[in-house]
């Protein structure tokens, strides 16, 4: 029996269909769906991220919101200053923000104050390269500075430029990737030593992002760009993402937030494809357990994206990608258009993606498989 490469196609919240020998046409995406999760709160959120089994937000006024499924949210203000950026690593949530405020978290919901005493606006943070690295700027004298950590307690300062620019910060392939000067960017291994480095880009970047292994970056000019070394940025296409604010990836999927239109998503970067939910016109983005969040003076959540994909080499072998903690009703079906679906498995996932194999493929030239949720 010859099985080709799987082609998934995606409709939710019903079900996931997928077949192994031809593609199946999908109904709905499931990133055409959001969900007004939080729409009460008194300040803007301005960054999220997922980590540890919970999402966190963080913003106006010292306010944390957090949540283990993006439904229900618990707000707290450990301090009173704007927190602008979040980020998780070595099983901590690290939150900063203006006043040289650092605050930490083991759980999400209580927070230690580990500001390192200075006057730096801090406006980003990101874990890699088994560090804290956030960046900010002071006013006077104006100078830009890195903050590391490896603990999330214990913090350095460096000067890496003057003249405060943007504040975009991203890691990916293993670098530390900081917006300087048109056609420049500051890259660091380990955030304390910087090296400026030629873009050959013409116009200055509005935002940086990144997935882990692909950096993206979006010029003033609504281009698109990647790099998979911080050096060399190949451009992808015109987007009309007016003014973005984050970027998320997920699932083979990117959403990108913008202040000024809703969220929008893509699969390569080129075609991008809005998003009906007006309150999805955000500040900050995330992806964490098969969903995304928007993150503003609401916080939005997309419809649970799933992915079955065939393991080549392995007939029957497919791997499923979606939120862990539920439970999937594995169906399937000889000859598509009988509507006799056979449940053969339900399967409990702990973490994603799952490895699952159909006892019964071996006698079946083809398959198809739908994945039903609770």
């Amino acid at each position: 029996m010859d099985y080709a490469p799987m082609k998934s196609s995606l409709q939710f919240p019903i079900a996931l269909l997928a077949l192994l020998g031809q593609a199946l046409a999908c109904v709905a995406h499931p990133l055409d769906s959001w969900y007004s999760r939080f729409t009460n709160s008194p300040t803007a959120f301005y960054s999220a991220t997922y980590g540890g089994g919970s999402f966190v937000a963080v913003g106006g006024a010292g306010a944390i919101a957090v949540s283990t499924n993006g439904s229900q949210w618990m707000v707290t203000n450990p301090t009173a200053q704007v927190l602008n950026g979040v980020a998780y690593g070595t099983g901590k949530f690290v939150a900063v923000g203006y006043g040289g405020t650092v605050l930490t978290s083991s759980n999400a919901v209580n927070w230690e104050d580990h500001s390192p005493g200075t006057n730096i606006y801090l406006q980003k943070i990101v874990w890699g390269n088994s560090r804290f690295v956030a960046v900010g700027y002071t006013i006077s004298p104006s100078f830009n500075w890195s903050l590391v950590s490896t603990d999330g307690v214990t913090w350095s300062n460096y000067y890496i430029a003057s003249n405060k620019p943007t504040g975009g910060l991203a890691f990916g392939s293993g670098l530390f990737v900081y917006p300087l000067t048109i056609g420049t960017n500051l890259l660091s291994i380990d955030g304390i030593s910087w090296w400026s480095q030629p873009t050959g880009l013409t116009n200055s970047l509005y935002m940086i992002g990144s997935s882990g292994t692909t950096l993206v970056a979006f010029d003033i000019r609504n281009q698109t760009f990647t790099s998979g070394d911080g050096t060399n940025w190949t451009f992808r296409g015109v987007n009309s993402l007016l003014r973005p604010e984050g970027l998320a990836y997920g699932n083979g999927f990117w959403v990108a937030v913008s202040r000024g239109m809703h969220a929008n998503y893509s699969a390569n970067l080129i075609h991008w494809t809005a998003v009906t939910n007006a309150q999805t016109v955000a500040l900050g983005t995330c992806f964490g357990n098969g969903s995304f969040l928007t993150v503003s003076g609401s916080i939005c959540q997309s419809a649970p994206l799933i992915v079955l994909q065939a393991m080549p080499g392995l007939p029957g072998t497919i791997t499923l990608s979606g939120p862990a903690g539920v439970t999937y009703q594995i169906q399937t079906l000889d000859a598509f258009g009988q509507a006799d679906w056979q449940t053969v498995s339900n399967l409990t996932v702990t973490s994603t993606p799952w490895l699952w194999t159909d006892p019964d493929a071996a006698g079946h030239p083809q398959k198809f498989y739908r994945v039903l949720l609770p």
